[in-house]
């Protein structure tokens, strides 16, 4: 029983070292690779769909710590045209190209405790 505990712990530190690493190293970089080319261009929008396809389902929220989550998040929302605070507020009203990675980040944030949300708002402005 205490292996199957190592493992796993060692399983979720593994999960959150890569992702970091991930989106510590590529978010800066695409920020400013996204500002050169544009939210439209195929790489970009390759990123974003990938970055969205870990949002999908319930293992996103009921798997990954939440330090995982606002690593992922935030380089979702970093290849999005606009703000986390329009995003978690307006997302119904929205239209576009980005409606489905805007829904799924909506999605997630209502899912969180007032507490989080708060957090949220003041680690994405």
């Amino acid at each position: 029983m205490q292996v199957k505990s190592i493992l796993f712990v060692m399983i979720c530190i593994s999960k959150f070292v890569l992702m970091h690493m991930i989106c510590s190293v590529h978010v800066p970089i695409y920020r400013s690779f996204v500002d050169d080319v544009g939210y439209e261009d195929r790489s970009v929008s390759k990123l974003r769909n990938k970055l969205s396809s870990l949002l999908t389902g319930t293992s996103f929220t009921e798997s990954w710590s939440l330090s995982v989550q606002f690593t992922a998040i935030g380089a979702l929302v970093s290849v999005l045209p606009l703000p986390f605070d329009k995003i978690a507020t307006e997302s119904r009203q929205l239209s576009g190209p980005f409606v489905v990675q805007v829904k799924e980040i909506s999605e997630w944030f209502v899912q969180l405790s007032s507490e989080h949300q708060s957090l949220a708002r003041s680690f994405f402005s």
